[in-house]
């Protein structure tokens, strides 16, 4: 069984959780990292409990907190390659191995 939770959803900033018996996937950083620990917090969970970020693309929305997630946690980042690269040429503190 799978589990959906918006943490936020507008042109400011989207970050969604899926969870599942096994994994806890955010998909797109696009607000703060202090806005998602207080969403993941709400449904007592936090950064630490995530297994992989999926990126959708490159816009600020869906990715803003990610060069700071990358820096402090060490959770697997999933892009399409043209999104991998931009990211990394717009942010060169992307840990290449998070890939």
């Amino acid at each position: 069984m799978f589990k959906f939770y918006s943490l936020s959803s507008s042109s400011t900033g989207n970050c969604l959780l899926v969870e599942s018996d096994e994994s806890k996937i955010l998909f797109d950083v696009g607000i703060s990292m202090k806005k998602i620990n207080t969403e993941l917090a709400k449904i007592n969970m936090s950064l630490s409990d995530i297994s992989a970020i999926f990126i959708t693309h490159e816009h600020v929305d869906h990715c803003k907190s990610l060069e700071t997630i990358n820096k402090k946690y060490n959770i697997p980042i999933y892009t399409n390659l043209e999104t991998w690269e931009t990211l990394n040429k717009t942010s060169t503190k992307i840990n290449n191995e998070s890939k």
